[in-house]
């Protein structure tokens, strides 16, 4: 008998990111576990900052014994990064088993270290932008005497005064009044100059990370095509490609956002193309009606608008499937 194994939220972080790995049979387990992951249908292994074709294992983790089964949790370096109904083969202890990636397993993008998407040039980078501070002040010269100008005495008024001194006094004045006014048209017309030629450096930096999208006031999705358009303008680093948008649009549909559940549905639909997510960014994923008519549905209860045209293609392409599933969500979704 070869090692058995299964996958569950983990009870002590609610907010997902973290799962539980449950080996039945653990012939060969150690202590110590590793654990690697396999997508079946992109053909590529997990690795330590992206989906590569080399084998990579992640561990070791601390394994707890029950009996014939052993337990050990996982966080956001797999959880986070593995979406839900994705066919995989994890292979702990050196016996691997094909299992699809369980829906309830939560991703939580508070918990993920969001430098590992980039790559080592880029995070070079990055850290090369770091402010580097002063050197504070040693303790040794916190008592040093403060240098002060001694003060200038007044002076001492003539006992005479000259004739000519209030002409001059009343010239004096004018003098500055001119030059005050003078100063202000200067600074007026260089105001306006200024905010009639703004630059590219006067702009708001855009915000292009995943929380940002989550957070925005007009939905991820949305958010997600404002972000495309500054990525092909060269304003966002990384770049918003197809990796960057399935994360995006998989956190928000744990979110409960319809919009995102509605577009997952697009995706997985053979019949329906999101023209900026699958033609733009190039997401893609395995065709799988059932699916695609799951996410629809949770989109309708999510309160999505504008399903009619998505629902028509759908119902009308798989109206001769002779796939019971199908057939089973046909008779919710389609007239």
């Amino acid at each position: 008998m070869t090692n058995s194994v299964t996958i569950h939220p983990a009870p002590d972080h609610p907010g997902g990111g973290y799962a539980v790995i449950r080996v039945i049979d653990p012939i060969g387990l150690s202590a110590n576990a590793r654990i690697s992951v396999f997508d079946l249908f992109r053909e590529r292994f997990l690795g330590e900052h992206d989906w590569q074709p080399d084998p990579f294992e992640f561990g070791p983790y601390y394994t707890k014994a029950e009996g014939d089964t052993v337990e050990f949790s996982i966080g956001p370096e797999i959880v986070n990064r593995v979406s839900e109904f994705t066919s995989v083969r994890v292979e702990v202890g050196g016996h691997p088993t094909t299992l699809t990636w369980p829906e309830n397993i939560l991703q939580n993008p508070t918990a993920v270290s969001y430098s590992t998407i980039y790559s080592e040039e880029d995070t070079g980078k990055i850290l090369e932008k770091e402010t580097v501070r002063p050197p504070a002040l040693e303790p040794s010269h916190l008592n040093d005497p403060i240098d002060t100008l001694p003060f200038e005495s007044a002076p001492q008024p003539k006992s005479k005064p000259d004739a000519k001194e209030p002409k001059r006094l009343i010239s004096s004045y004018i003098f500055l009044i001119i030059a005050i006014i003078a100063g202000f048209v200067i600074w007026w017309f260089a105001l306006r100059d200024t905010s009639d030629t703004m630059t590219d450096d006067d702009v708001a930096i855009i915000d292009c990370s995943l929380e940002g999208a989550l957070a925005s006031d007009t939905g991820p999705v949305a958010a997600l095509g404002s972000l495309a358009d500054a990525s092909d303008a060269g304003d966002c680093d990384p770049v918003i490609d197809a990796s960057f948008a399935l994360r995006l649009i998989e956190q928000a549909a744990v979110n409960g956002d319809g919009i995102a559940l509605a577009t997952l549905g697009d995706i997985y639909s053979s019949y329906t193309i999101n023209p900026l997510v699958e033609e733009r960014l190039g997401v893609a994923l395995s065709e799988d009606p059932v699916i695609a008519f799951d996410y629809y549905r949770r989109a309708q209860e999510a309160g999505s608008p504008n399903l009619e045209a998505q629902l028509t293609a759908i119902c009308e392409g798989t109206d001769e499937s002779g796939d019971m599933m199908i057939q089973v969500e046909r008779e919710d979704l389609c007239p």
